[in-house]
């Protein structure tokens, strides 16, 4: 009898975490708010709609994101996150890759993608973009 009311409280909660349904986040207050209250908040990223910051910077198709904003931080109005990994580059050489996202009040988001060699952190590559939220970067918090 236990077993059977433990097994039904946990398929019960799962049903409900499965069947929530992610919420887009619309702007900078409810972003911040959403990860004030611990919830999950995923990224994704279209830089074919984001504007290159610098003169003669090549536009970019470059489409991703990230499952979850893993730690934040506000200064002066500014929501900044960054997401870093250590993958493999085209010749074959381990690098890191650094994604920084800058979001302000007004909505707009300055993205920087920074390369550097592995083992010695010399830079290789480093782009910005000028996106918007809802025009380049899309946010999404878990119900």
């Amino acid at each position: 009898m236990k077993a059977t009311i433990l097994l039904s409280a946990v398929t019960l909660a799962f049903a409900t975490v499965a069947h929530a349904q992610p919420r887009a986040l619309n702007d900078q207050a409810s972003i911040i708010d959403a990860l004030d209250k611990g919830k999950r908040v995923a990224v994704t990223i279209d830089l074919r709609r984001c504007t290159p910051s610098n003169e003669g910077q090549a536009a970019s198709q470059t489409v991703g994101g990230l499952t979850s904003i893993e730690s934040y931080r506000v200064v002066d109005s500014t929501l900044s996150f960054a997401d870093t990994h250590v993958t493999v580059s085209s010749q074959g050489k381990p690098i890191n890759q650094i994604l920084r996202y800058r979001v302000r009040q007004d909505g707009s988001i300055t993205f920087t993608s920074t390369i550097f060699n592995l083992p010695d952190y010399s830079l290789v590559n480093q782009v910005s973009f000028e996106c918007a939220i809802g025009n380049g970067v899309g946010f999404i918090a878990a119900k």
